[in-house]
């Protein structure tokens, strides 16, 4: 679809041209809004609501204690049985990154933790996607730095040769050789684990998944855009007209194109 020109949406006047990156886009969550309990689902039909703990920053949501996160409903329903998928969260630790031994970036599911989920463990600074019940490990002292932004995607291929990986910023990190479709269910959460014990110590600004292994010109593609996979509109005007709204007009212009 890339190069593919679509009328401007009411909602995201600077929205030009969707290209291959949105193909099997299931859930994008930009964090824009700044305020209110939802996390807007920009893409998809999965909006996440914040733990009463959990802050609004200018961009994205701060957590810093046990307990905070979003919760998103109906993801995991959606992905189960997945044999190739792609997870991708950006975010910018302030110190060691979480107050215990490891933090949880982003997962599909709240209660099969083992089957699709990117983490993160100060002790070696490394970064973890646990995918069908298999670790990669992005080794220790990976991790680029703290109080920057750092994109993590983690991509499942079942089967496939090398085809489960991590990646920061763009590159490579880890890879290994996985089979088999993930069986998950419960919530997706982001910044957190069910028992509220992992929660990060820093600032997380987006988070997406799509229903397919992305292409490695794609991942580096969208690791220097993280933001721009569907750009956000005017804070004020989507708060003033609730998150529903933007978010049935582009599936709408997403549909029209047969892309998502």
């Amino acid at each position: 679809m890339a190069g593919k020109q679509i009328k401007p949406s009411t909602w995201w006047p600077s929205l030009n041209r969707l290209d291959s990156t949105h193909h099997g886009l299931v859930g994008y969550w930009p964090l824009w809004e700044g305020a209110g309990p939802q996390a807007a689902d920009v893409a998809g039909l999965f909006p996440g609501t914040l733990d009463a703990g959990t802050d609004w920053v200018s961009q994205g949501i701060l957590t810093d204690a046990n307990g905070d996160d979003v919760s998103i409903p109906g993801i995991a329903a959606r992905m189960t049985g997945s044999t190739a998928f792609t997870m991708m969260t950006v975010v910018n630790l302030e110190s060691e990154g979480i107050g215990t031994i490891f933090g949880y970036f982003f997962s599909l599911s709240d209660v099969s933790q083992s089957e699709a989920r990117i983490s993160f463990s100060d002790t070696g600074q490394r970064v973890f996607a646990v995918l069908n019940g298999t670790g990669i490990s992005a080794g220790v002292g990976s991790w680029p730095g703290f109080n920057r932004d750092v994109v993590v995607i983690a991509r499942y291929s079942a089967g496939e040769t090398n085809g489960s990986q991590i990646w920061l910023n763009g590159e490579l990190k880890g890879s290994a050789t996985i089979s088999g479709a993930i069986s998950i269910s419960g919530n997706g959460l982001i910044a957190n684990r069910a028992d509220g014990l992992r929660a990060l110590d820093g600032t997380t600004k987006a988070c997406a998944v799509w229903d397919r292994a992305l292409s490695s010109p794609e991942i580096e593609q969208i690791s220097y855009r993280p933001y721009g996979l569907i750009t956000p509109p005017n804070n004020a005007a989507i708060l003033s007209a609730g998150v529903a709204a933007p978010a049935a007009a582009v599936r709408r212009n997403m549909t029209l194109l047969g892309v998502g």
